[in-house]
């Protein structure tokens, strides 16, 4: 497929598929008329490359991921993805701790919110987030 394609699919710029072949996140193959050809393995790693992203993860980390997928393992390239995995584990479990009680929370107001019960609605939800606050 061509880079307008791709860009269409994965809603990157142009300049954006560009810049990750630049740094070697991408390596689409050229055409006899030197144009870039991506492949389905190049779409699954854009969507690979912004999940990853979304962590957030460094674009140098996604690309020895990459890197990883790619080659043969050693016992040094075990040691080290080891190291990498257990640093983004630790990004990834506070990620979840933050979700979990954001959930929490918009729980509890949505409840403060419908119990008509409560008289002082608007003080409760503004301890509820203050406790968030302090809490994260």
């Amino acid at each position: 497929m061509k880079i307008n394609e791709l860009s269409k699919m994965t809603g990157l710029s142009k300049q954006t598929i560009r810049y990750y072949e630049s740094i070697g996140l991408l390596s689409p193959k050229r055409n006899t008329n030197n144009y870039r050809e991506y492949s389905e393995t190049d779409f699954k790693d854009i969507e690979f490359i912004l999940k990853l992203k979304a962590l957030p993860m460094a674009l140098n980390d996604i690309g020895l991921l990459l890197e990883l997928k790619n080659k043969e393992n050693s016992l040094k390239c075990k040691k080290e993805t080891i190291l990498f995995v257990e640093k983004y584990q630790k990004i990834v479990e506070e990620k979840i701790k933050v979700f979990s009680k954001t959930k929490k929370l918009l729980i509890d107001i949505k409840e403060l919110i419908y119990n008509d019960t409560f008289i002082n609605q608007e003080k409760q939800i503004v301890a509820l987030l203050q406790q968030f606050e302090e809490e994260i």
